[in-house]
């Protein structure tokens, strides 16, 4: 938004500077001396001097502000209400993703036993291609055992709800908000990949994939957040 104002028609005061006139007439009458110059001093000499002659423009800022008030109170109205359009638009749009983002972690959490289950199967199967009928069910169950803990996300399904329980939070807050929401993003990008890493199922990649393109999209509206 800008304001541009132009004088249509300025009052501007001509004054003599006499002390400037006074100066520069003894100026030039030592110089023709010196010279020997004996031409009379004339007044279309003294005009050719800058500083002879000066002019002031008379503004009454006063009436001036009059005009410019009203219009400077109208265009930060209409700033006003174009934030604040702007601001439900942002809010609507981050709430969508978020709507989608929560329907894709519902999926990965349908999945946890399904990953379990696919871990045992693999192992089993591993076991007994290794090892034939000899294969001891001990270590088969000590083995699966320690698999699905290193690819348990139970944790990191807790912290993503979490976060995203306080991403709403702030997102009802009043002031700037903007990095707040933003580190909250960058947290829960950092479960969601770490679920990415221990997954085995199409599933559950889908999602995941799904999940970071929602983060993205809502980071790049949180640029326009304060």
């Amino acid at each position: 938004m800008y304001l541009k104002a132009r004088v249509l028609e300025e009052q501007t005061s001509v004054y003599l500077d006499k002390g400037n006139v006074t100066s520069y007439m003894k100026a030039l009458r030592s110089l023709a001396e010196i010279a020997g110059i004996k031409e009379e001093i004339r007044l279309s000499h003294l005009l050719r001097i800058e500083g002879i002659l000066k002019t002031e423009k008379s503004e009454d800022m006063a009436t001036y502000w009059r005009f410019v008030e009203p219009l400077l109170e109208n265009g930060f109205e209409k700033l006003e209400q174009m934030r604040i359009e702007e601001g439900e638009a942002t809010r609507a749009d981050i709430e969508s993703k978020l709507k989608i983002i929560d329907l894709e972690i519902v999926e990965v959490k349908g999945n946890v036993s399904l990953i379990e289950h696919k871990i045992k199967e693999r192992l089993k199967v591993r076991f007994y291609e290794l090892l034939g009928e000899g294969v001891d069910e001990s270590r088969v169950y000590s083995e699966t055992a320690v698999q699905l803990v290193r690819c348990d996300i139970n944790e990191e399904l807790v912290r993503i709800n979490t976060y995203l329980t306080t991403f709403k939070e702030v997102l009802d807050q009043p002031g700037a908000i903007g990095k707040k929401l933003d580190f909250i993003c960058q947290e829960l990008n950092r479960e969601v990949n770490t679920i990415g890493s221990k997954s085995m199922l199409r599933e559950v990649d889908s999602a995941v994939v799904s999940i970071k393109d929602g983060l993205e999209k809502i980071r790049e509206q949180l640029r326009n957040v304060e």
